[in-house]
């Protein structure tokens, strides 16, 4: 299983590139359903991420596939 790292947003928001959110502690198949189905991870929208000018910017804003990426 690949953990993803970046905001949590409802699925119906319908945002591009999103990752399904899942649960990784030990809860209910049920719960674990109902948030794949919910929940989406996506770009992180935390200010510090936006601050410069799009030009200067990093392209990739998430979700990443592990911290290593996001260094």
């Amino acid at each position: 299983m690949a953990i993803s790292y970046g905001c949590i947003y409802f699925a119906s928001d319908a945002v591009s590139d999103a990752v399904s959110a899942q649960i990784t502690s030990d809860m209910s198949a049920g719960l674990r359903k109902q948030v794949k189905v919910k929940f989406t991870i996506n770009p992180v929208v935390d200010i510090q991420f936006w601050k410069e000018e799009p030009a200067h910017m990093d392209s990739s804003q998430g979700p990443w596939s592990n911290p290593k990426v996001y260094a």
